[in-house]
C-alpha cells in the first residue's frame, strides 16, 4: 500500500483500500491510509462513512472525489496531488483538513460543502484552484497558502460565488491574491492579514485582479448584449466597494483608500451608451473623471494643492488687469 512501484496491481490496492474502509466504518474507528501511494482514486459519488487519515499519501493519477461524502473527519494534511484533484460538490459534514497538502495540477472544489471547519494552510496551488460556488458553513483557514502568481492572465484561486456563512471566521493570512477572483461574493467580513493584492505594473494602489483577467477564463465577468463595457464594470465595482467597507471597519485607511480608488475608477469607466463618442466623453470628460484629474478620487493631496496654486496664480497675475 506503501509502494511506489508504478506497475503495482490497482485491484488488490482497491480491494485493500475497500476492507480498510469497510471495517473502520463498522467498527466506528478511524480508516488509516497514512502515508499510502494511490495509483487510482476514482471515488466519485463515494460515501466515507468512517473518520479518514489521508495523511502524507500520494495520489499519482487525478484524484476523483466529485460528489464524494465524508460523514465524519477527512485528513488530507501534507497529501501529494501529481495529477487533477477533484472535489467537485463533494461534502464534507465534518472537519476537512488540507493542511500542506501540495496540488500541482487544477485543484477543483466548485460546489464544494464545508459543513465544518475547512483548513488549507501551507497548502501550495500550482495551477488554478476552483472554490466556484463552494460553501464554507463553518471557519475557513487559509494562512500561508501559496496559490498560483505570474505574468499571465490565468486566475489562481477563484471564489466567485462562494458562500462564506460565518465570514468573520474565514482568515487568509500572508498569501498572495494577486490572482484571485471574488466577484459575486460577499468580503466585506473577510479577514485579509498582511495578504499581497495584485499591483499595476508600474507599481501604486492595490487593485484587483478581476480588472485584468482573461475574459475566457472568467465568463462571470463578460457583460451582456445590451452594454458596450469591455467587462462587467459594475459587478468589479460591488467587490471594491466591499474591500473598502472591510478595511474600513479595521481602520485600515490606506488599503481602504486604494480600494476606494477601484471603486471609482470602475464607475469612471462604466458607460451605458452605445455610442464611442459618448463614451469617450464620459470616461475623459465625464463628472467622476474631474474627479480624478482634481484629486485621485479624494485620495490624493498635492494635486488639490497644485490646482489651488496655479488658481492663485493665474488670479493673482489677472489682478492688475481688472
Amino acid at each position: 500500500m506503501h509502494s511506489r512501484d508504478p506497475q503495482k496491481n490497482d485491484s488488490e490496492f482497491q480491494k485493500e483500500f475497500d476492507a480498510i474502509l469497510k471495517a473502520a466504518a463498522a467498527s466506528n474507528a478511524t480508516a488509516n491510509f497514512t502515508g499510502f501511494v494511490f495509483p487510482s482514486a476514482n471515488y466519485e459519488g463515494r460515501e466515507f462513512l468512517a473518520k479518514c487519515e489521508f495523511v502524507l499519501a500520494i495520489f499519482m493519477q487525478e484524484a476523483n472525489f466529485r460528489r464524494a461524502s465524508f460523514e465524519h473527519e477527512a485528513n488530507f494534511i501534507c497529501v501529494t496531488f501529481t495529477q487533477k484533484a477533484i472535489f467537485n460538490s463533494a461534502m464534507f459534514k465534518q472537519e476537512a483538513y488540507f493542511h500542506g497538502a501540495t496540488f500541482t495540477q487544477e485543484a477543483g472544489f466548485y460546489g464544494a460543502r464545508f459543513k465544518q471547519e475547512a483548513e488549507f494552510s501551507d497548502a501550495k496551488f500550482a495551477q488554478e484552484a476552483d472554490f466556484q460556488r463552494a460553501q464554507f458553513l463553518a471557519s475557513a483557514e487559509f494562512r500561508e497558502t501559496v496559490f498560483r502568481e505570474g505574468d499571465k492572465l490565468s486566475p489562481g484561486p477563484v471564489f466567485s460565488m462562494a458562500e462564506f456563512s460565518h465570514p468573520e471566521s474565514v482568515v487568509f493570512y500572508k498569501t498572495n491574491l494577486g490572482q484571485a477572483l471574488f466577484h459575486n461574493c460577499d468580503v466585506s467580513k473577510v479577514t485579509f492579514s498582511s495578504v499581497e493584492w495584485r499591483m499595476p505594473k508600474g507599481g501604486g494602489r492595490r487593485m484587483l485582479f478581476d480588472e485584468e483577467v482573461d475574459l475566457e477564463t472568467a465568463s462571470d465577468l463578460r457583460v451582456g448584449r445590451n452594454s458596450h463595457d469591455e467587462r462587467d464594470y459594475g459587478l468589479i465595482a460591488e467587490l471594491y466597494q466591499q474591500l473598502k467597507k472591510n478595511y474600513d471597519e479595521r481602520k485600515d485607511y490606506w488599503a481602504a483608500g486604494d480600494f476606494h480608488y477601484g471603486e471609482m475608477e470602475m464607475k469612471r469607466l462604466h458607460s451605458c451608451s452605445r455610442r464611442p463618442w459618448v463614451r469617450w466623453l464620459h470616461r475623459n470628460l465625464g463628472l467622476v473623471a474631474w474627479y480624478k484629474y482634481a484629486s485621485s478620487y479624494g485620495e490624493s493631496y498635492l494635486r488639490p494643492m497644485l490646482v489651488l496654486a496655479i488658481i492663485l496664480s493665474v488670479f493673482t497675475a489677472l489682478y492688475p488687469l481688472a
